[in-house]
């Protein structure tokens, strides 16, 4: 039977967590682009955006990263437990940066909504494994 040492079961410990953090990133960013792509084609928002202006549209955008980034940290809570909230902050930092980096090479400049998008999905993702750890163990 092969046993691990300490340090071994460490070291894959916290290889397990580097891939999944890097997973969770991946996951929220392309959930949020698949539903932003979803909100853009649904169209129903553009009354509130004519009587609302920025409101009208700036509120569904931060909805849809907020529910992104708790939809994957709700299910890195239930897979995780315990752990979920450090994966889920290294994973929402990992994602800000990627999508900040994302939309300043394609735009060119840093725009205020790709801010507000990075920032709701990272606390999304933490939001999401604070409310679901709790239910690994019920």
């Amino acid at each position: 039977m092969l046993t691990l040492s300490d340090r071994t079961a460490t070291v894959l410990s916290y290889l397990l967590g580097g891939i999944v953090t890097i997973c969770a990133a991946f996951a929220s960013v392309a959930l949020f682009t698949w539903a932003l792509g979803q909100l853009a084609m649904a169209r129903f928002w553009e009354p509130w955006a004519k009587q609302f202006g920025v409101l009208g549209y700036g509120i569904p955008f931060m909805l849809v990263a907020l529910t992104s980034g708790v939809a994957v940290g709700g299910v890195l809570g239930l897979a995780f437990g315990r752990r979920a909230l450090h994966i889920a902050t290294l994973a929402g930092v990992l994602a800000a940066i990627a999508w900040l980096v994302t939309a300043r090479s394609d735009s060119g400049g840093l725009v205020w909504s790709s801010v507000i998008a990075a920032a709701t999905l990272a606390v999304g993702l933490v939001v999401g494994s604070l409310c679901t750890r709790s239910f690994r163990h019920a």
